[in-house]
């Protein structure tokens, strides 16, 4: 197993997606990518349910259309990442870290999340459905319409969070702290309406000679 795994990686790495595609079919079970780092890479339209990416890192990449259900990404570092139209369907993602990254249009519905942090992130029509967030960390983030459903945020701390036009049914805070976060539309409780006014600042005007 170990020529498969680093064939896939290689295939990944390399965005060669019938290679890819060739290595799921003569191995369907689940494969181990523990650890493994994946730098700059651009994938479209890429399968990688049932895989295990716990502890990998995505630094930089971009990735479209691509399908992580069921994936355990425990442990795994997404930095500096555009995430578009994905799906983490039913993936582990105790401990991951999503930091700097910018998701649109990708749907996280029943994933297992505890202590996941989501630092500095921007969320574009995400879709958040049917979650469980244990002790998990939102900082520094915004999240522009999509919608939060059926999602219980248990314990953990939510730190200059910005909602805008956001559709919720059914999120709920248990013991959750809440700091500085704000928005416009519906709001959950604790965060503060934006009021849409700015201030203005004098200028000083000088002479020149």
């Amino acid at each position: 197993m170990e020529r498969v795994r680093k064939d896939l990686v290689r295939a990944i790495k390399r965005a060669d997606y019938q290679a890819f595609q060739q290595l799921r079919k003569e191995h369907p079970r689940a494969i181990d990518l523990d650890g493994e780092t994946f730098n700059g890479v651009t994938l479209t339209g890429f399968d990688l349910s049932n895989l295990n990416l716990a502890n990998t890192e995505w630094d930089s990449c971009i990735l479209e259309r691509v399908v992580f259900r069921k994936c355990d990404l425990s442990g795994a570092f997404l930095k500096a990442t555009t995430i578009m139209e994905s799906s983490f369907e039913l993936a582990t993602m105790h401990g991951t870290a999503i930091d700097g990254c910018v998701l649109r249009g990708s749907r996280f519905q029943g994933c297992a999340c505890a202590e996941t942090e989501f630092t500095g992130t921007e969320f574009d029509t995400c879709q958040f459905e049917q979650l469980e967030l244990e002790e998990c960390t939102m900082e520094s983030a915004t999240v522009t319409a999509g919608v939060f459903r059926r999602v219980l945020v248990r314990g953990g701390e939510w730190n200059a969070v910005t909602f805008r036009g956001v559709e919720q049914d059914e999120l709920v805070f248990d013991g959750t702290e809440i700091n500085g976060c704000s928005g416009s539309g519906t709001l959950p409780e604790g965060f503060r309406p934006l009021s849409g006014r700015r201030k203005v600042v004098g200028t000083r005007s000088s002479n020149r000679r």
